[in-house]
């Protein structure tokens, strides 16, 4: 059987990957986090079994795979009237206790397949750009600094400048009825004018001069790509502030097969099965690898290259169900 983790609302990358588990009339049941604070289903897990009990049936056995993507969400649970400080510390020792149990019920699961495995989801940017440099791949320069001159320094060292983007990924931020988010950033004069001495620690990275950028969506040794051509002369450093602009262009794009293999002993290495990889290609015709998403989303690329992406994904997850567990289609 295949397990589906992932929230309660709409998730575009989810979603369509169970329409098609339907199609196929292939055996999986669905939790949701908001599942074990909702008071809608009876559960018990045995601790020194690892046996998972919903409604009367142990799944602990019958779970061969688990697509797993975007589980984690923090919950509220005020009713009435805030209580202030009080509030908050409740709001976070509730989602501590939660986090807590889902850690442990994951390890109960360890033994089973994951797409992807679940300690993988929250990828350090850092440490994947070292890895991505260990394992032989081009990737721009990058640093963590806290001060001006430090930066500065770093600045010189790099030919075409240099740009900032967040260490980790930071969510969006809405106020009214607008929403905000962050971008990588050059860092021109401006952005250093505006800088004290010592400031928060920041992830600076070698600007690359990029002839397009190539999205390329991973599932364990196949390759999906797309190449986004921009036409823009004055074009942004982070193409999804371009994405809807009229000079921006998708096509599919084959992955030199050097290169594929390249990024499949990288993927194996770092021990992803599935990830969103953004490269760029330079106008000198190398390939530059910037980070890896494990679970971005693939749809924008599945319809603009016509690759049905999700529905491979759910051949994948009843291949592996096929193969390893005791529930056929």
């Amino acid at each position: 059987m295949i397990l589906v983790l992932t929230h309660s609302y709409f998730e575009q990358g989810t979603d369509p990957v169970i329409d098609w588990l339907l199609y196929y009339k292939a055996p999986f049941f669905r939790i949701c986090v908001e599942d074990l604070v909702a008071q809608k289903v009876n559960y018990s897990f045995d601790i020194d079994k690892g046996s998972v009990i919903i409604n009367g049936v142990d799944y602990s056995q019958k779970v061969t795979v688990i697509f797993f993507r975007r589980f984690y969400r923090y919950l509220y649970y005020e009713e009435g009237e805030p209580l202030g400080d009080v509030s908050r510390k409740v709001f976070y020792e509730a989602n501590n206790e939660l986090e807590h149990f889902v850690e442990a019920l994951f390890d109960a699961f360890k033994d089973k397949i994951w797409f992807p495995v679940s300690e993988m989801v929250n990828v350090n940017k850092p440490k994947i750009s070292a890895a991505a440099h260990r394992a032989g791949l081009l990737s721009p320069r990058s640093r963590v600094i806290n001060n001006k001159t430090g930066l500065l320094e770093f600045k010189e060292e790099c030919p075409h400048g240099c740009i900032t983007k967040s260490i980790c990924r930071i969510s969006y931020y809405t106020f009214g009825k607008y929403t905000y988010s962050t971008y990588a950033t050059s860092v021109d004069d401006d952005v250093l004018a505006m800088l004290p001495e010592r400031f928060f620690p920041a992830l600076f990275q070698e600007k690359v001069m990029a002839d397009y950028e190539v999205r390329v969506f991973y599932l364990d040794g196949e390759f999906f790509a797309t190449a986004a051509i921009s036409t823009d002369k004055d074009r942004l450093v982070d193409i999804k502030q371009s994405f809807y602009k009229e000079s921006l262009k998708w096509a599919t794009y084959q992955l030199p097969k050097d290169m594929e293999a390249q990024l499949d002993k990288f993927m194996r290495w770092i021990g992803l099965v599935t990830g969103s990889i953004d490269l760029i290609k330079t106008v000198d015709g190398q390939y530059y690898f910037l980070e890896v998403n494990p679970v971005g989303q693939y749809s924008a690329p599945s319809w603009q290259g016509g690759y049905q992406i999700e529905r491979r994904i759910a051949e994948w997850l009843i291949q592996k169900n096929n193969m390893h567990g005791k529930e056929k289609i």
